[in-house]
C-alpha cells in the first residue's frame, strides 16, 4: 500500500497577499454597486483587512487554506497572547462562537466570489468548516447572589 502525503496544498486555491488585496478592493466595490448596506461593507473591509494583518505577522506569501484555517485559529485564542488580539492588550476577551461564525461566512462568501470572477480554480474555504454557534449559556444565580 503506498503511503499518501497528508496535505498537499493546492496553491490555485489560494491567493498572494497583493492579489487578495486587490480582489479584496474588487469586492467591496462590487458590494457598493449592488447596494449591500454600508455597515455590512465596513465589516467586511475591517475582516480583510485583519486577514492581510495575519498575513503579514504570520509571513504567509499566499493566503491558502492552510492560512485561512491558522487565522480563523488566531481569531479563537488571541486574547490569551500576551499582547492580546491584534496586539491590542485591551482584547484579552475571547471571540464568542457567533463572531467567529460570522468572520467564517464573510471569508466563505469573498472566496466564493474571487472563484466566480474566476480569479482561482479552487475555494479555499471548501474544507474548512464554521465554528459552532451555540446559544449562549445563562449562568443560573448562586444562592449568594
Amino acid at each position: 500500500m503506498a503511503k499518501r502525503a497528508l496535505y498537499s496544498p493546492n496553491l490555485s486555491a489560494g491567493f498572494s497577499r497583493a492579489d487578495l488585496e486587490a480582489m479584496a478592493a474588487n469586492w467591496l466595490l462590487d458590494q457598493e454597486i449592488r447596494e449591500v448596506s454600508k455597515n455590512t461593507i465596513a465589516t467586511r473591509r475591517l475582516l480583510l483587512e485583519k486577514l492581510v494583518w495575519h498575513l503579514r505577522r504570520e509571513g504567509c506569501a499566499v493566503c491558502d487554506t492552510a492560512a485561512l484555517r491558522g487565522f480563523l485559529a488566531y481569531l479563537r485564542t488571541a486574547h490569551e497572547e500576551p499582547g492580546g488580539r491584534w496586539g491590542n492588550p485591551h482584547r484579552k476577551q475571547p471571540l464568542r462562537p457567533r463572531s467567529l461564525q460570522t468572520y467564517f461566512v464573510h471569508l466563505k462568501s469573498f472566496f466564493a466570489f474571487a472563484k466566480a470572477e474566476g480569479a482561482l480554480e479552487g475555494d479555499p474555504m471548501a474544507t474548512l468548516k464554521p465554528a459552532i454557534a451555540r446559544a449562549d449559556q445563562v449562568r443560573p444565580y448562586t444562592p449568594a447572589e
